[in-house]
């Protein structure tokens, strides 16, 4: 039965979330965006199938340690005064804990980029990030639609118009963002529809597309929700 990743994310945060202190499982540095200091997050609002980081999304009670928004601060900026590059939140959905989060981007030192599938991303939530000129937003779409989107995440179909209206809603703000996909799990046809809608929002929104990765058992997970990946070769 397809859930509500609204009630999901409130039920997660009074896992995760403790006052101004937010769970992570894990801070390293990592080759992404030319180098990133990096901190995942414990918690998420959606179950992808394909998430690399699935023990942790679906056990929040199981893993991590609260750390306050100075400490993470304090570990980002050490790795970036170290190996330069930009900081980032990643792992879970960083949007969870938002109050943490916007203490996180006041401390860190340089760009800072925010990983989020965009469901929590309210009006004001995107005002609010609007105020900060250090940021890019990366919101990773989890289909090309309704229905795929209920079968890739296991969340109630409707919430994929609320990824799209993210998307509308930084564009409105001024606050940089792009779109992504991993799109091999999606018919050509179907990601070419997705983009044209994307660049009828903003001539900035081009896909980032990005390829499956078997991580923690994704590929096995695939195949017991009913999908497959489609050869690379389709989308020459």
């Amino acid at each position: 039965m397809p859930f509500d990743p609204i009630e999901l994310a409130r039920i997660t945060e009074e896992i995760v979330c403790d006052g101004e202190k937010r769970k992570y499982y894990r801070f390293r540095y990592t080759g992404f965006y030319g180098g990133s200091a990096t901190a995942d997050v414990v918690g998420c609002n959606l179950r992808c199938v394909y998430c690399w980081s699935w023990k942790y999304v679906s056990n929040p009670e199981k893993y991590g340690r609260f750390y306050s928004p100075r400490e993470v601060v304090n570990i980002l900026n050490h790795m970036l005064r170290k190996h330069g590059g930009i900081a980032r939140l990643t792992g879970g959905e960083p949007t969870i804990c938002f109050r943490h989060l916007l203490e996180v981007m006041d401390g860190v030192e340089g760009e800072f980029v925010l990983e989020t599938n965009g469901i929590l991303l309210d009006e004001e939530k995107v005002r609010e990030l609007s105020n900060y000129d250090h940021i890019f937003v990366r919101v990773s779409l989890k289909g090309v639609d309704r229905e795929s989107f209920e079968r890739v995440t296991g969340a109630k179909g409707e919430y994929f118009d609320k990824q799209i209206e993210a998307l509308k809603l930084l564009a409105k703000y001024g606050v940089p963002a792009r779109p992504a996909i991993l799109f091999n799990l999606f018919p050509k046809e179907k990601l070419v529809e997705l983009q044209r809608m994307l660049l009828r929002i903003s001539p900035r929104y081009v896909l980032e597309l990005e390829p499956f990765s078997n991580y923690g058992g994704a590929l096995e997970r695939l195949r017991r929700a009913g999908l497959h990946l489609h050869s690379l070769e389709e989308y020459l």
